[in-house]
Protein backbone atom coordinates (compact mmCIF):
# COMPACT_ATOMS: atom_id res chain seq x y z
CA UNK A 1 0.00 0.00 0.00
CA UNK A 2 1.07 3.31 -1.05
CA UNK A 3 2.33 6.06 1.82
CA UNK A 4 -0.06 6.33 4.67
CA UNK A 5 -2.42 9.97 4.64
CA UNK A 6 -2.78 11.32 7.32
CA UNK A 7 -4.98 14.82 7.87
CA UNK A 8 -3.83 16.70 10.47
CA UNK A 9 -0.58 18.82 11.10
CA UNK A 10 2.07 16.38 9.87
CA UNK A 11 4.91 18.17 11.43
CA UNK A 12 3.83 16.56 14.65
CA UNK A 13 3.39 12.92 13.40
CA UNK A 14 5.89 9.96 13.78
CA UNK A 15 7.47 8.85 10.48
CA UNK A 16 5.39 6.87 8.43
CA UNK A 17 6.70 3.56 9.71
CA UNK A 18 5.89 4.18 13.00
CA UNK A 19 2.44 5.06 12.15
CA UNK A 20 2.37 1.65 10.29
CA UNK A 21 3.30 0.50 14.05
CA UNK A 22 0.65 2.58 15.55
CA UNK A 23 -2.09 0.59 13.19
CA UNK A 24 -0.75 -2.80 13.79
CA UNK A 25 -1.13 -2.34 17.35
CA UNK A 26 -4.64 -0.48 17.83
CA UNK A 27 -6.98 -3.02 19.73
CA UNK A 28 -10.03 -3.04 16.96
CA UNK A 29 -9.15 -4.96 13.56
CA UNK A 30 -8.13 -2.84 10.51
CA UNK A 31 -8.76 -3.80 7.03
CA UNK A 32 -8.37 -2.27 3.93
CA UNK A 33 -9.89 -3.54 0.71
CA UNK A 34 -9.75 -2.21 -2.95
CA UNK A 35 -12.18 -1.55 -5.44
CA UNK A 36 -12.24 -4.98 -6.30
CA UNK A 37 -12.93 -5.99 -2.74
CA UNK A 38 -9.13 -7.34 -2.22
CA UNK A 39 -7.69 -7.64 0.92
CA UNK A 40 -4.95 -5.06 1.09
CA UNK A 41 -3.75 -4.59 4.45
CA UNK A 42 -4.81 -6.45 7.63
CA UNK A 43 -3.81 -5.72 11.04
CA UNK A 44 -3.07 -8.49 13.42
CA UNK A 45 -6.53 -8.19 15.63
CA UNK A 46 -8.19 -8.47 12.06
CA UNK A 47 -6.39 -11.77 11.40
CA UNK A 48 -7.39 -13.00 15.19
CA UNK A 49 -11.30 -11.31 14.52
CA UNK A 50 -11.51 -13.14 11.19
CA UNK A 51 -9.76 -16.46 12.54
CA UNK A 52 -7.07 -16.19 9.23
CA UNK A 53 -3.23 -15.31 8.57
CA UNK A 54 -2.62 -11.97 7.22
CA UNK A 55 -1.17 -14.41 4.45
CA UNK A 56 -4.15 -16.31 3.69
CA UNK A 57 -6.05 -13.16 2.91
CA UNK A 58 -3.69 -10.26 1.33
CA UNK A 59 -4.85 -10.23 -2.47
CA UNK A 60 -7.58 -12.36 -2.03
CA UNK A 61 -11.17 -11.49 -2.69
CA UNK A 62 -13.69 -10.76 0.37
CA UNK A 63 -16.39 -12.33 -1.32
CA UNK A 64 -14.91 -15.62 -2.20
CA UNK A 65 -12.91 -15.61 0.99
CA UNK A 66 -16.45 -14.78 3.00
CA UNK A 67 -19.23 -16.26 0.29
CA UNK A 68 -21.84 -16.50 2.81
CA UNK A 69 -21.64 -13.16 4.34
CA UNK A 70 -23.38 -10.10 3.12
CA UNK A 71 -21.80 -7.52 5.64
CA UNK A 72 -19.66 -4.23 4.31
CA UNK A 73 -16.49 -6.34 3.55
CA UNK A 74 -18.17 -8.00 1.05
CA UNK A 75 -20.25 -5.46 -0.45
CA UNK A 76 -18.18 -2.10 -0.70
CA UNK A 77 -18.90 0.04 -3.91
CA UNK A 78 -16.74 1.55 -5.92
CA UNK A 79 -14.79 4.54 -4.34
CA UNK A 80 -16.47 7.48 -4.15
CA UNK A 81 -16.34 10.66 -1.47
CA UNK A 82 -17.55 10.00 1.90
CA UNK A 83 -21.34 11.22 2.34
CA UNK A 84 -20.16 12.71 6.41
CA UNK A 85 -18.27 15.08 7.37
CA UNK A 86 -14.23 14.50 7.27
CA UNK A 87 -13.09 12.06 9.29
CA UNK A 88 -16.69 10.16 10.14
CA UNK A 89 -17.23 7.14 8.87
CA UNK A 90 -19.23 6.69 6.17
CA UNK A 91 -20.90 3.40 7.57
CA UNK A 92 -21.84 1.92 11.13
CA UNK A 93 -23.63 -1.35 10.78
CA UNK A 94 -23.98 -4.05 12.97
CA UNK A 95 -22.80 -7.24 10.80
CA UNK A 96 -23.34 -10.82 11.35
CA UNK A 97 -20.84 -13.42 9.83
CA UNK A 98 -22.21 -16.84 8.75
CA UNK A 99 -19.37 -18.08 8.42
CA UNK A 100 -17.53 -16.86 11.91
CA UNK A 101 -20.40 -17.33 13.85
CA UNK A 102 -19.71 -13.78 15.57
CA UNK A 103 -21.33 -10.22 15.00
CA UNK A 104 -19.15 -7.38 14.20
CA UNK A 105 -19.55 -3.48 14.90
CA UNK A 106 -17.91 -2.14 11.55
CA UNK A 107 -17.08 1.70 10.46
CA UNK A 108 -16.32 2.11 7.18
CA UNK A 109 -14.18 4.76 5.91
CA UNK A 110 -14.21 5.36 1.96
CA UNK A 111 -10.64 5.65 0.38
CA UNK A 112 -9.60 6.96 -2.81
CA UNK A 113 -9.38 3.47 -4.10
CA UNK A 114 -11.54 1.18 -1.74
CA UNK A 115 -12.43 1.36 1.92
CA UNK A 116 -10.84 0.78 5.27
CA UNK A 117 -12.87 -0.76 7.86
CA UNK A 118 -12.47 -0.72 11.77
CA UNK A 119 -14.09 -3.56 13.39
CA UNK A 120 -14.84 -5.75 16.81
CA UNK A 121 -16.30 -8.44 17.96
CA UNK A 122 -20.07 -7.23 19.38
CA UNK A 123 -21.21 -11.15 19.87
CA UNK A 124 -21.47 -10.83 23.56
CA UNK A 125 -23.91 -7.10 23.52
CA UNK A 126 -25.92 -9.10 21.04
CA UNK A 127 -26.45 -11.94 23.26
CA UNK A 128 -27.48 -9.28 26.13
CA UNK A 129 -29.41 -7.13 23.96
CA UNK A 130 -31.30 -10.77 22.43
CA UNK A 131 -31.92 -11.88 26.14
CA UNK A 132 -33.77 -8.80 27.36
CA UNK A 133 -35.81 -8.53 24.57
CA UNK A 134 -36.66 -12.49 25.41
CA UNK A 135 -37.14 -11.19 29.02
CA UNK A 136 -39.51 -8.10 27.88
CA UNK A 137 -41.56 -10.07 25.73
CA UNK A 138 -42.36 -12.73 28.13
CA UNK A 139 -42.76 -10.24 31.03
CA UNK A 140 -45.17 -8.60 28.52
CA UNK A 141 -47.04 -11.74 27.86
CA UNK A 142 -47.83 -12.17 31.07
CA UNK A 143 -48.75 -8.98 31.90
CA UNK A 144 -51.60 -8.96 28.93
CA UNK A 145 -52.63 -12.39 29.49
CA UNK A 146 -53.18 -12.48 33.06
CA UNK A 147 -56.72 -13.27 34.51
CA UNK A 148 -56.08 -10.91 37.46
CA UNK A 149 -54.42 -8.21 38.25
CA UNK A 150 -51.04 -7.20 38.43
CA UNK A 151 -49.37 -5.11 40.72
CA UNK A 152 -45.08 -4.15 40.61
CA UNK A 153 -44.76 -2.57 44.07
CA UNK A 154 -40.82 -1.28 44.91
Amino acid sequence: MAGLSISADVDHWPPEEERWAILEHIGEGIVYVDQERSFRYINPQAERLLKRRKADLLGRNARALFPNDTGILTHVGPARQPQGAPGRPDAVIDVFSHSLKRWFEVRAYPAAAGMIAFFHDISERKLAEEALRASESRFRAIFTQAAVGISICD
